[in-house]
């Protein structure tokens, strides 16, 4: 396990197209979504940056605000954007803005089990399926041109976290539920989500 906290990243750069636009301020119980993800990283992280499409704070403190210079490129290559400017013994903690559901337990268990040896630690469903939100990345991968999260995965030194351990924390895998659809929304408000 890494002694010092990561900083934490929120990936709210995407278009948002099937949701409509405007996906990081819906609300959700009276709180935007990216506030869900913001306080939910807070208490495992030394500072939060965003990694927008356009300047904004969403009514954050974060320490950074990073425009995506690739809008629509994709999440990794904002990620590795990030990375990029970071010295190498820095760790990003990241989440994408729709994900309101984090548990404390899943963040904690998967910061007790990056230590040194790994670049990146993922994780990974039954059927062998890669969920990389949220994800630890270390900043010694802007070394690989990732133009897909899995490209982050070849040639790294990586952990991914199997189901069998990941449900011991999250057992309904509520962290990596992502509203894509405004039903997606509708569904948790009204309590019809199931996993």
């Amino acid at each position: 396990m890494e002694k010092r906290k990561p900083i934490g990243l929120i990936l709210a750069g995407g278009e948002a197209i099937r949701f409509g636009g405007g996906k990081c301020e819906a609300l959700l119980r009276e709180k935007s979504l990216i506030q869900w993800v913001y306080e939910a990283l807070k208490p495992f992280t030394s500072e939060i940056w965003l990694s927008v499409k356009k300047k904004k704070n969403f009514g954050l403190a974060v320490a950074q605000i990073i425009e995506d210079k690739m809008p629509g490129a994709g999440p990794a290559v904002a990620v590795r954007q990030i990375l990029e400017e970071l010295d190498e013994d820095k760790i990003l903690l990241v989440s994408s803005c729709d994900q309101p559901l984090l548990q404390k337990e899943l963040l904690k268990g998967l910061l007790s089990m990056f230590d040194k040896s790994c670049e990146i630690a993922v994780f990974k469903t039954e059927t062998g399926k890669i969920l990389p939100f949220p994800g630890l990345f270390r900043a010694s991968l802007k070394r690989i041109r990732a133009h897909s999260l899995k490209d982050f995965l070849k040639g790294s030194k990586a952990l991914v976290i199997e189901a069998t351990i990941w449900r011991k924390w999250d057992p309904q895998g509520l962290s990596f539920y992502n509203i894509n659809y405004r039903e997606d929304l509708e569904k948790l408000e009204d309590g019809r989500y199931q996993k």
